[in-house]
């Protein structure tokens, strides 16, 4: 029967006729399930490749049902497997039926992948390769029920190959590092194989379908000791599978640091797992220049999402935290509970972790710097509280060092940090005359307004009104004769132009600069023994100068 059916279908040139011998064909190994692994052996090539892009819709249902019988079967599956392997054109055979118009196929090919899948996740690989995730997303609007559900089957089944693919990569690398193998591998070994099917991660959690069903926090822990596991040599450092699975681990991470919503839903996995991995990368002198650079940035977009959300970090129990004379803060409410939770071990994380690198990071090759400075920058900005943990790690001058016009570290971002450290008064007023602050604020300013370079002009504008505004308070309180404010009077006409200039954010800037500065000088000039009164006109007048330049604008 068998041989007579698969003569009338190879031989018959009516569509119908052929149709009904491969349904009927069908039918039979349904029936008859230990037939299918005989028929595969005689005629697996001809009857599955040829039926799967026959022009008819029937026999192409027919020779995917025989296909997912076979996929279906233990026994049957690693034949198929092997027929697949030798037959380069079945899988896109396959694969193409998704776009095929009648919707049962759609979902009949679908089974095939998920089938697929299961047997072993380099066929998912395959299939991702032949952009499996662009289809799948496509067929999220697709109207049939049918075909919905396939999707949606697809979609749990890679929660389970996501994992078993991270095991299998984890036990791969733990015999390399057993074995004290160091990038030897051409990637053509069994080795190599593993590390590769790293990709299939890759291509799911860029994807917006795949992503909420294969992230969650123990995918971020492995990822983080696959970083940890990996050789250090990273990116071009390398050869073969080795120097290609860091690679992609690496756009892994980045693919997940840029998803807010995974990142602050996990904050164990990426607090206590995946950051101290990052700092441990950048630290090490072993590693390549852009692997640390590539974890710096990881670093920062993670830390960026954690100290902006008030659900995540609060700065004032971070306060709390790092002044332990003071009484812990209660946990009114199981959420109150999990902020306290959060805020501490980030508190920890920045503590012990990532201030501690920025001496390191400052003395790498650029962009690391420019990098540190805005990582830092953005800490402080968020709580000053860890001004302390700057100071003790000596870097404060540093900052101020930067100020000079051939510097490379002279950027906005330093300009920012050294604002945070004056309004936190890290410095003292002899310090900052030792380090020529002011003339060094001034003449960045000066350049600025001169070239037109608009990014520094708000910045060093409001660093020159928290030094105007430090050394008035100095001089209040006796630690000051005003060498700092005299440096700034000399830049009057410099603030008054600038309250004209067409951007809001600088003429508003510039104008609190010459508000802070008329109310300081004039109590310089008038003393105390001049009273009130004429302090009070002298500033009546500058402000009514003010009052013009702001109608200006």
């Amino acid at each position: 029967t068998l041989v007579g059916l698969m003569g009338i279908y190879s031989s018959s040139k009516t569509e119908n006729v052929r149709a009904t011998a491969a349904s009927t064909l069908s039918r039979l190994l349904r029936n008859s399930p230990g037939l299918v692994g005989g028929v595969l052996d005689r005629w697996g090539q001809r009857l599955l490749l040829t039926g799967l892009a026959d022009s008819s819709s029937k026999v192409q249902v027919a020779a995917v049902n025989m296909l997912n019988q076979a996929l279906s079967q233990p026994e049957v599956a690693p034949k198929l497997a092997g027929l697949l392997a030798q037959e380069q054109g079945l899988l896109p055979a396959a694969m193409g039926l998704l776009d095929h118009s009648l919707p049962l196929l759609r979902a009949k090919a679908v089974v095939s992948i998920v089938l697929l899948c299961r047997l072993s996740p380099q066929w998912l690989l395959e299939c991702c390769q032949q952009k499996l995730v662009l289809h799948m997303e496509r067929l999220t609007r697709d109207k049939d029920t049918c075909t919905q559900d396939a999707v949606v089957l697809l979609r749990q089944e890679m929660s389970g190959a996501v994992k078993h693919i991270c095991s299998g990569i984890a036990e791969q690398l733990a015999i390399m590092q057993n074995s004290q193998i160091r990038c030897s591998s051409d990637g053509s070994g069994s080795s190599g194989a593993c590390l590769e099917q790293l990709q299939v991660v890759l291509h799911l959690v860029t994807s917006p379908f795949f992503r909420p069903a294969v992230v969650d926090g123990q995918l971020v822990q492995m990822l983080a000791e696959f970083l940890l596991a990996v050789p250090a040599e990273g990116p071009g450092g390398g050869a073969g599978s080795v120097a290609e699975f860091s690679n992609t681990l690496l756009h892994v991470l980045e693919a997940l640091s840029q998803q807010p919503e995974h990142v602050t839903r996990f904050p164990d996995a990426f607090l206590q797992h995946l950051m101290p991995a990052l700092c441990s990368v950048i630290s090490t002198n072993s590693s390549h220049s852009d692997t640390r650079f590539f974890c710096l940035r990881m670093m920062s977009d993670v830390l960026a999402i954690y100290l902006t959300d008030p659900d995540r970090y609060s700065a004032v129990l971070a306060q709390q935290l790092l002044q332990p004379q003071q009484a812990a803060p209660r946990r009114n409410s199981s959420s109150n509970g999990r902020l306290f939770e959060v805020t501490a071990v980030l508190d920890a994380l920045l503590r012990q972790h990532v201030v501690p690198l920025v001496p390191v990071l400052l003395e790498q090759e650029e962009p690391m710097p420019l990098y540190a400075l805005k990582l830092l920058g953005g800490i402080l900005e968020v709580n000053s509280g860890y001004v302390s943990v700057v100071e003790s790690l000596q870097l404060s001058h540093c900052f101020f060092e930067f100020l000079t016009l051939e510097h490379p570290n002279n950027n906005v971002h330093n300009i920012r940090l050294c604002k945070q450290l004056m309004i936190c008064g890290s410095l003292s007023h002899q310090q900052l005359l030792e380090l020529a602050a002011a003339d060094k604020v001034c003449a960045v300013l000066l350049y600025a307004q001169q070239n037109n370079v608009e990014p520094f002009l708000e910045p060093v504008l409001q660093l020159a009104d928290a030094m105007i505004a430090r050394d008035a308070s100095d001089m209040a309180a006796g630690a000051s004769r005003g060498q700092l404010l005299h440096r700034f009077v000399e830049q009057l006409l410099c603030f008054m132009d600038l309250c004209t200039h067409p951007d809001t954010a600088v003429a508003v800037a510039a104008s609190q600069c010459l508000a802070q500065l008329v109310r300081a000088e004039s109590v310089r000039v008038c003393g105390r023994q001049a009273g009130r009164a004429a302090g009070a006109c002298c500033i009546l007048d500058c402000e009514i100068v003010m009052c013009a330049y702001a109608v200006e604008l």
